[in-house]
């Protein structure tokens, strides 16, 4: 065998380890060979600060009776603002209500607020079943305490004071909402 046919058998050996090498590479990656995930987005929730009351308003079953919030008192509460004719509130509302033993178990309480007029609007939205956890704003005093955006979700402390705000439509059934909702427990420690 003479030199150059030996260099030439090397190049030929080398091209084709290299053009393996390259498959091996393109079908690790095109199967999602790099299994590393980035870490799931944090889910958007604003401190408020001061602490504003959230009792003062007044809220109605489906049933007619009247109550506020503070018959709560003692636990965390998510009140979920929302409304049959807000497009983005019909799509979220159904990933929130998916979570409520998830709220529960983390020991917090969810109210779903409608801001509707009517309960005929609510029970044509659920086809006649509204859930427990819904009831309807009967007056304006919780703008006081919303920033008018819909939808939109309050926590509020054992204690009866807002302490977090979630803006917009989020989806509730996400890693980084899981991770919020459970540590719903502990959000007058924060």
């Amino acid at each position: 065998m003479t030199y150059r046919t030996r260099w030439r058998r090397v190049a030929i050996g080398a091209a084709v380890l290299v053009a393996v090498q390259a498959a091996i590479v393109l079908v690790y990656t095109s199967r999602g060979g790099d299994r590393r995930q980035p870490a799931p987005p944090r889910f958007p929730v604003e401190p408020v600060a001061g602490g504003a009351a959230v009792d003062a308003f007044v809220l109605e079953r489906e049933d007619g009776t009247s109550w506020k919030l503070d018959a709560l008192e003692g636990r965390p509460v998510v009140v979920h603002f929302w409304a049959t004719w807000c497009r983005p509130c019909r799509d979220e509302l159904p990933t929130l209500l998916a979570q409520r033993d998830r709220i529960r178990l983390a020991g917090a309480q969810l109210v779903l607020l409608s801001v509707d007029d009517e309960w005929d609007e609510i029970r044509t939205f659920f086809d006649g079943e509204v859930p427990a956890e819904v009831s309807r704003a009967v007056d304006g005093d919780y703008r006081q305490v919303t920033t008018g955006v819909l939808p939109e979700t309050l926590v509020v402390d054992p204690g009866g004071e807002l302490t977090k705000r979630v803006l917009g439509a989020r989806d509730w059934g996400s890693a980084s909402a899981a991770s919020f909702l459970d540590s719903l427990e502990r959000s007058d420690d924060r």
